[in-house]
């Protein structure tokens, strides 16, 4: 039997660590009206490069940002020329 495990992180877990670490605007609780951000960066050039140059490029996604609200404010979800993600960036 194979059993699969997950790593998983809550996004305040992730807030906790960049305030730690001295991001002023990572968190939207301790801003203080400096204004909120936080970008988790996907982005590979070499895979990137390896999908176009295969033709593998997923035109339903390619360089589209996708925007949906969370309880945290507003998600982007960007993809690049290739269709693949590219970043998630929370304000």
């Amino acid at each position: 039997m194979i059993v699969a495990s997950m790593a998983s992180i809550h996004i305040r877990e992730i807030f906790q660590e960049l305030a730690r670490r001295g991001a002023k605007d990572a968190s939207p609780f301790d801003s203080e009206g400096e204004g909120f951000f936080v970008e988790i960066d996907f982005h590979d050039e070499q895979h990137t490069r390896i999908a176009m140059a295969h033709d593998a490029i997923d035109s339903e996604y390619a360089n589209k940002v996708l925007s949906v609200e969370t309880g945290f404010g507003t998600a982007l979800m960007l993809f690049d020329e290739a269709g693949l993600l590219k970043s998630i960036e929370l304000c």
